[in-house]
């Protein structure tokens, strides 16, 4: 035990500053160093731009007056101009200048902002170029479902925005009551109620298996909200369609962002209180977990501690209402 305080400690005390002068270098010298770097400066977004939206980057320098800039594609300059410079940023320790290069409403990839000598990594302009990374973050909800099996097949992202991979498989967590703990008959947590309810489905909320009824109610919400933006604002309701997301749900008929938001929304109407149970009857638990910390990391089908139902509240009774509706 008291190696393991001690390796604590360690690591409480071995700061940033600290590790500079462990290695000989001043933050003086690494910001130096990392400001003559041929690539990288000026930073640029590196996923990409939208065609039509503001592009700012930023060149770090300690020159005081403009600079000249040149957007390329490969060797061809595009556009050019003088950077603004923006004095001493305390965040990063440097003297910047940005680079607004919105007037390049141009589409296509490979693009750098090049100063002298110093070039950005290469960067796209297009209208989709973030739709990948919307597939990849609506994918977090299918790897973190409670109650189910991730397959192989289904741990890619959405149209292909990354491969499936088995590393990320796994059986399917908290369905049985033998060798593993279950959420199928969870009894109110100690002293709170006499009943207890079948609370499958959902979202892990985090390593420790919870699931809540208020945080899954915000993330409801937002799936909700932006398949509802793009149905009616943006015309563009094709990028959640059936069949968009891989899931296991795709074919259905359904779009898969509401096959998404159902699994959700299936454990969270299973947390209201049941008839009969006085003035707290419809109400909604808030949360259910296990009544003692999961060992983290664990898979959660190698969970084995007893799970419970936090007693309701308002807060969350509200959202399932809210999320209902909508």
């Amino acid at each position: 035990m008291n190696n393991i305080v001690n390796k604590q400690q360690n690591k409480a005390t071995c700061k940033p500053s600290n590790l500079a002068s462990l290695i000989g270098l001043s933050l003086s010298t690494l910001i130096s160093t990392q400001t003559l770097a041929a690539d990288g400066n000026p930073r640029v977004n590196q996923v990409g731009y939208l065609p039509s939206a503001d592009k700012i980057a930023t060149y770090a320098t300690n020159n005081t007056s403009p600079v000249n800039w040149e957007l390329r594609q490969g060797n061809t300059v595009v556009l050019s101009g003088q950077s603004n410079p923006r004095g001493f940023d305390s965040a990063s320790g440097q003297s910047v200048h940005h680079i607004d290069f919105s007037s390049a409403e141009l589409t296509n990839t490979d693009y750098r902002l090049v100063v002298g000598n110093d070039r950005s990594y290469p960067f796209d302009i297009n209208a989709d170029v973030f739709t990948p990374i919307a597939y990849d973050a609506i994918k977090y909800f299918y790897h973190n479902r409670s109650g189910i099996e991730i397959k192989t097949e289904f741990t890619g992202g959405g149209l292909g925005s990354f491969a499936n991979n088995s590393q990320w498989s796994r059986p399917a967590g908290h369905l049985n009551g033998g060798s593993g703990s279950s959420d199928f008959s969870v009894a109110c947590w100690p002293g709170t109620c006499n009943y207890s309810l079948d609370v499958p489905y959902g979202w892990y909320d985090a390593g420790d298996h919870g699931k809540y009824v208020v945080n899954g109610g915000i993330s409801v919400w937002k799936l909700a909200n932006m398949y509802e933006s793009a149905l009616h604002l943006r015309n563009s309701s094709s990028r959640f369609a059936d069949g968009t997301l891989n899931i296991p749900e795709s074919g259905n008929g359904i779009p898969d962002i509401l096959d998404e938001i159902r699994w959700q929304m299936r454990f969270m109407l299973a947390m209201q209180v049941p008839e009969g149970q006085g003035n707290k009857s419809g109400m909604v638990h808030h949360k259910m977990h296990d009544l003692n910390w999961t060992g983290i990391p664990l898979m959660p089908h190698l969970d084995t501690q007893q799970r419970g139902l936090v007693p309701p509240t308002t807060t969350a009774t509200l959202n399932v209402a809210a999320t209902g509706a909508q």
